[in-house]
């Protein structure tokens, strides 16, 4: 949560474009710093209320990327395309979790349904994405950025093909400050 604090200015030591992410740095912030920002500098100065806070300690996480098997369950069907959603969530760190890549793990190709849509306009290519088999949803054309916040609602559908699964796998990519 944003409290007000504002970064003392002066000299940046440059961290967040170094690979891999040091263990800890130390240096002063200018402008107004993300949550990950402070989460890679060890100690910093702020000015909050007119009086500057010095070595002000900040706990140094590292950011984690794993990929795991997640399942979107069917929904009742009211007519034409079976949906299936479900949310995505990492119980606890989601404020610091981003959606990296989902891959269609189905055999199937799934619509996925775009942000202020709903599963009654499946039929529509302007509403969906459609991923095949095996495929990636690209997550700039879904859902306009490149990786999303957590949780994340994740909603798509399928033809009807002979067969109504009860669930749809995914493989989901994600990160997170541990």
């Amino acid at each position: 949560m944003y409290d007000g604090f504002r970064p003392a200015t002066g000299e940046v030591k440059n961290v967040l474009a170094e690979a891999p992410y040091p263990a800890a740095a130390s240096g002063s912030i200018t402008g107004v710093p993300s949550v990950t920002d402070l989460m890679y500098f060890a100690d910093f100065s702020c000015e909050t209320a007119g009086r500057t806070i010095e070595q002000a300690s900040v706990a140094v996480h590292q950011v984690k990327t794993l990929t795991t098997l997640f399942s979107l369950n069917l929904q009742p069907i009211l007519e034409g395309f079976a949906p299936y959603s479900n949310t995505f969530t990492l119980y606890g760190n989601d404020s610091t979790g981003h959606m990296l890549a989902i891959q269609n793990f189905s055999t199937p190709a799934l619509a996925f349904v775009k942000p202020g849509h709903s599963t009654s306009e499946c039929g529509i290519a302007s509403a969906v994405q459609i991923v095949p088999s095996g495929g990636f949803v690209d997550m700039n054309a879904l859902y306009g950025v490149p990786k999303t916040g957590l949780p994340l609602g994740i909603l798509a559908c399928r033809e009807y093909d002979g067969t109504i699964p009860a669930s749809m796998n995914l493989s989901v990519t994600y990160d997170y400050l541990d």
